[in-house]
This record gives C-alpha cells, structure tokens and sequence, in this order.
C-alpha cells in the first residue's frame, strides 16, 4: 500500500511539472504570437505605404526626368500638377508644351512612362504580379537621338529580366526597323558566331 501511495505521490508531481511547463509554453506563444500579429500589421501598413509612392504619378515624374537627364534630352521635361495623379510637359524655359509636340515626341511620352509603368501598377495590388510585355514599334517617328534613348532602356530591360531583378516573366519586342533590331539584339555574351542565345527567339 505504501508503495502504491509513493508512486501516485510521484505521478502526481510529474503532472503537476508537466502542466506547469506546458501552461508556461502556451503563455509564451499566446504572447509572441499576438507580438507577431502586431509586427504584421505594422508591416502591412509599411507595404500600403510604400505602394501609394509606388503608385503615385510624383516618383514617376522625378523618374521619368532622372532618364531625360541622363541621356542629355532636353527638348521638354515632365512637371507636377496640382491635381493628383496628373502631370505636365515643359519646355527647357518653363513654356507648357501645349500643342506644340510632334508625332515622335508624343511616342516618346507614352514609351517613357509605359517603362516606368513597367516597374510599378496602376493599381496598387498588381505591383508585386509577374508581367507579360508586349512592346510594338516603339521608335516610329522618333528621330535618332530618341530612336538611342529608346533603344538603350529596353536593353536594360532585357538585361534585368535575364538577371532576374524584374517581375517581367516574358518580353515580345515587335519592329520592322532592321537597325533597331541589331540595336536591342546586342550582347556582349552572345556567342561569336551570331547564335541566339538561349532564352530567345526570334
């Protein structure tokens, strides 16, 4: 009988340890899962932060006027406006543009802020998607400063895609324009006999 009580004694103190050290686990998930839970949100709220830049027509401006300056282009820059989400083009004086943009400077707009679309979205949800590009003609009526500009910024492009520091998964690139084709087609890695390389086709 006393070995019997001594046993239940020493179950019973094993129990209790046992609940002790499980009732201490579950304390200490509870608490750093509701830590985890904070740092989620703060993170989340980050995340929504930073796509409204992403999304917001002032980091595409500074952008888009950063490249211009870049490459030495200086027939117009792009210029906030107070209404949100807009943005204006001016002369090197300050001048708006007004009517005064030729068919290949219209082309450049839109290819220009079609690139940096490329790294952003309309829509704050679709930042992060993998992207299908389809680029048609994009020097018809560009002078050959412009046609270089162009030129140089979809190889730097494909040079991101196949570094894979961009979300683009595939790049259709659409010309008849024989030059523009050797341009973009360049690459120091190609093999020397003029082989594509791998991950093209054309």
């Amino acid at each position: 009988m006393g070995f019997y009580l001594e046993r239940e004694s020493a179950n019973h103190e094993k129990y209790v340890r046992i609940d002790y050290r499980t009732g201490r686990a579950i304390d200490n998930l509870i608490v750093t899962l509701a830590q985890k839970k904070n740092e989620r949100v703060a993170l989340e709220s980050e995340i929504h932060r930073l796509e409204a830049q992403i999304t917001s027509v002032i980091p595409s401006v500074n952008e888009m006027n950063r490249l211009l300056r870049a490459y030495h282009f200086t027939n117009f820059k792009f210029a906030h406006t107070q209404s949100q989400g807009n943005y204006r083009l001016i002369r090197s004086n300050g001048e708006d543009v007004n009517q005064t943009l030729s068919e290949g400077e219209k082309t450049f707009v839109t290819f220009l802020y079609f690139m940096h679309l490329l790294n952003g979205s309309n829509n704050s949800d679709l930042i992060t998607e993998n992207k299908v590009v389809v680029i048609d003609d994009p020097i018809s009526s560009l002078d050959s400063n412009v046609l270089f500009i162009v030129s140089n910024l979809i190889s730097k492009l494909i040079e991101d895609i196949r570094n894979e520091e961009s979300n683009i998964i595939q790049l259709f690139l659409l010309t008849h324009n024989v030059y523009f084709h050797k341009e973009i087609t360049f690459s120091k890695n190609r093999p020397k006999n003029g082989a594509r390389m791998a991950d093209e086709t054309f």
